[in-house]
């Protein structure tokens, strides 16, 4: 499993798929983050941005273009720190992104 911590990524583990992902600059602070398949898993969205950001999980580019059909839709926080319940999804890869910045995205991969 991935975790991200206060720089691009480290090894961790627990859970199906325990994560960090940290919005600072318009930016998160890693392009993948990595969930255990048919579990589900959390992930701590540390957003030290005063802007509103969140994190969505989309089927394909297609999806989170159109940001539909989201297979994870976070609350949208600002200056702050969210868990996010994120339910089991089956193998494969993903879009994540803020949907009020579509530009902050990467690949969820869960395996």
């Amino acid at each position: 499993r991935t975790v991200t911590r206060g720089g691009r990524r480290s090894r961790g583990g627990g859970g199906g798929g325990d994560v960090t992902v940290t919005a600072s600059n318009v930016q998160f602070d890693t392009d993948t983050i990595q969930l255990t398949a048919a579990e589900e898993a959390t992930i701590e969205f540390v957003n030290d941005d005063q802007l509103v950001h969140n994190i969505a999980i989309y089927p394909d580019d297609a999806a989170a273009g159109d940001q539909s059909d989201a297979l994870f839709d976070g609350e949208d926080i600002t200056g702050t720190t969210v868990t996010y319940q994120v339910p089991a999804l089956e193998a494969g890869e993903y879009v994540f992104q803020c949907d009020t910045h579509p530009a902050m995205n990467g690949t969820a991969v869960v395996e």
